[in-house]
């Protein structure tokens, strides 16, 4: 965890573009000057919840010698099946930017309470990853990461938003049968193309999936894991253009 952690220090303050890394930063700045991009019709805001954790070796995929069972995990939830937009994905706890919210990262902090009875003050902010535009429901997610000293004492608090909670190794994600990536063709108007590559009268988009035992991990929350990835390994691009080797890892 301390090599995560030095990545983030690493940033320029007051973090990636512009938004506060620390928890003293974010509030003193109201919520309209975290808004952000103001073509998106909602706001949300996502807490990327990291801590040190061991896991149990699965046979069916091929580690590497360096993995030796411990190391950083990330928190993520399985959205209940019966909610009417991406029902049963895996997600990041957090929601909706409420205008009763202080700021964007007070709205991931509540949110992530409600759905799974995380503490607020059982976290520390220490950074942010590239702000995502969801194709679909124009939804400009705001993604905050924060570390726990411990494994964080969650449940499901809200079992009509929350199926259940998922913890997962980042050495996990960097399996090579664990990551792909492929390239979708967007219709022009549903995709801004600063997102992606301009092809006739659509709009190339890189899309990842992270494959992890029965769950596939894809749309928002994927882009985000590779760009946290990306960060921490130092290795690959961020989240800009499409790759055109779909073959190779970023890391």
């Amino acid at each position: 965890m301390d090599a995560v952690l030095a990545k983030f220090a690493a940033m320029p303050s007051p973090g990636v573009r512009g938004v506060p890394r620390t928890s003293a930063e974010v509030a003193a700045m109201p919520n309209s000057q975290h808004r952000g991009r103001q073509d998106s019709t909602r706001q949300a805001a996502v807490l990327v919840v990291l801590y040190d954790d061991s896991y149990d070796y699965d046979d069916s995929y091929d580690y590497d010698d360096s993995y030796d069972g411990t190391g950083p995990h990330v928190l993520l939830t399985r959205r209940s099946p019966g909610l009417s937009h991406h029902a049963s994905e895996i997600s990041f706890p957090g929601g909706r930017i409420d205008d009763g919210d202080p700021h964007p990262f007070g709205a991931a902090l509540r949110e992530a309470n409600e759905e799974v009875a995380l503490d607020p003050d059982s976290v520390k902010l220490v950074g942010t990853l590239n702000q995502y535009l969801t194709v679909g429901s124009r939804t400009l997610i705001h993604p905050f990461v924060v570390v726990s000293e411990a494994v964080p004492e969650v449940h499901v608090a809200s079992p009509h938003e929350v199926e259940r909670i998922v913890h997962v190794a980042l050495c996990e994600l960097m399996l090579s049968d664990a990551w792909r990536e492929e390239i979708w063709l967007f219709p022009g108007s549903d995709v801004d193309a600063n997102e992606g590559l301009t092809v006739g009268n659509g709009v190339e988009r890189a899309v990842t999936f992270f494959e992890l035992n029965g769950d596939t991990i894809w749309g928002a929350t994927a882009a985000m894991l590779r760009d946290l990835l990306v960060l921490v390994t130092g290795i690959g691009v961020a989240r800009s253009q499409p790759s055109r080797d779909l073959g190779a890892r970023p890391w």
